[in-house]
């Protein structure tokens, strides 16, 4: 693959990235789907290369706009084997090797596991009836590299643009019996609990200044029936921005009523 065609898949990738540090609690959105190859991640986006298009840029509703310091890959490992126990240790072993290989591409990061899923596969091989039947392992976990601050937007670009090629390489290379599959890099903030109180500060000022715009001389607003703020909510924008959002529930309604 070209440097113009894993650019033009690195920005389609971008793009559709949606929600939160690498699956956490804070998600905006379903944990990633699995798709049967890196390269249908990101299917139709080489229609035109010679004529590309500029993106539209559309109005972000957020409480802040942040620069993202995690980068995460996420992926899925499925292996059939007539041994649950080498089932276990093929998955185990492809991580590791994703992980070791992306980490020497990043310069540093690690890879988390979350998701794990074990049944019995009867259409597997050619066993003979009453014979015991295959197992179907499928794991999924996520590489996770800091950003750091320092790093500018091409470098950036580049380490996407890095592991979007060796994902695909990792795909094509793996072992018998072993399927992967990865989702477009992800761009995140790490810990957006650190934002809350900015978050929650300018929700209290957006909501004064609007109850005392609209309230009257005779009945003043008051903030009524809250219920706690939820999660920290946040969407990919650019390789350089991250959309935060809290989510808080009152009501306002005439003080003393």
């Amino acid at each position: 693959m070209n440097v113009r065609a894993r650019l033009l898949i690195l920005w389609a990738g971008l793009a559709a990235a949606v929600s939160t540090a690498c699956g956490g609690a804070h998600s905006a959105g379903p944990d990633p789907a699995y798709p049967g190859s890196t390269s249908s991640s990101y299917s139709g986006t080489l229609a035109t290369p010679s004529a590309p298009g500029v993106p539209a840029r559309e109005t972000v509703s957020a409480g802040i706009v942040v620069r993202p310091d995690l980068l995460c890959v996420p992926f899925v490992v499925s292996v059939i084997d007539l041994d649950p126990e080498k089932s276990v240790a093929k998955a185990q072993g492809t991580s590791t090797a994703i992980g070791q290989r992306f980490a020497s591409i990043a310069g540093g990061g690690t890879v988390r596991m979350r998701g794990l899923a074990v049944a019995p596969s009867y259409g597997f091989g050619k066993s003979a009836k009453g014979d015991p039947p295959a197992w179907a392992l499928t794991a999924d976990g996520v590489f996770e590299v800091p950003l750091a601050a320092n790093l500018d937007y091409w470098a950036r670009t580049r380490l996407v643009a890095a592991l979007v090629a060796a994902a695909k390489n990792e795909t094509t290379a793996a072992a018998e019996g072993v399927r992967l599959a990865f989702e477009a890099p992800q761009l995140r903030v790490a810990d957006p609990e650190a934002h809350r109180a900015k978050l929650t500060k300018q929700w209290v000022e957006r909501t004064r200044s609007f109850a005392e715009t609209v309230q009257t001389p005779g009945a003043a607003l008051a903030v009524v029936d809250c219920a706690a703020p939820g999660d920290i909510t946040q969407r990919s924008i650019s390789t350089e921005e991250v959309a935060l959002t809290l989510t808080v529930a009152c009501k306002l309604d005439v003080r003393g009523k």
